[in-house]
């Protein structure tokens, strides 16, 4: 997901070249920076935890629904078995033939259902993802590198995946992960206390 997001930051007109040659610009490499900020990594860890969570739900009624295959399979052949018996009534025919139908058409559904949720649940991850994203790039981001392009004097700031060449000294990169860093620091974990040394 944080790879869509490789987004570009300012207006970029493949058509106005005349006046990017004009006005200094920067470029980010988007993707870096959402890989190495706190943030941003904690929102993808979020979301592969709720991924993995709807992984395991979808695993339980795909299971059902295997089970459900199974009995499917042994009653068409209790069916074709029981036309061929010429001691069953029709009766008894008819009702292995209903019973087959009705497990048929829970087979159907709860696969419908497999996938309907599914998608569903792909849907609403990548809107949580993106409204977590989008939060976290206009209150914390964008401002960042607002402030290193005007000491840098630049008027348009690039994604640099969209850019064929930059000059290393036109990437600003780096000064926008150290600044997150600096501005949002991550907590530590505590350091574990040696063991004391045995008597």
């Amino acid at each position: 997901m944080l790879k869509k997001l490789s987004l570009i930051i300012s207006v970029l007109a493949l058509s106005a070249g005349t006046m990017f040659a004009q006005a200094n610009s920067v470029v980010i490499d988007m993707n870096k920076v959402y890989l190495a900020f706190s943030k941003t990594v904690e929102i993808q860890k979020e979301i592969d935890a709720d991924q993995k969570f709807a992984q395991e739900t979808e695993k339980i009624e795909i299971d059902k629904w295997e089970k459900l295959r199974a009995d499917l399979d042994k009653a068409i052949k209790a069916f074709q078995a029981n036309q061929s018996n010429p001691t069953l009534s029709k009766s008894a025919v008819d009702k292995s033939r209903t019973d087959a139908e009705a497990l048929s058409k829970e087979v159907a559904e709860t696969e419908q259902k497999i996938l309907r949720t599914r998608q569903e649940t792909r849907e609403i991850l990548q809107k949580k993802f993106n409204e977590k994203i989008s939060l976290v790039l206009n209150e914390d981001i964008k401002p960042r590198i607002q402030k290193i392009a005007e000491q840098h004097k630049a008027e348009i700031v690039l994604n640099s995946q969209v850019v064929i060449f930059v000059a290393p000294s036109a990437d600003i990169t780096q000064e926008l992960i150290d600044l997150l860093e600096k501005d949002f620091p991550t907590e530590k974990p505590a350091a574990t206390p040696a063991p004391a040394p045995a008597k």
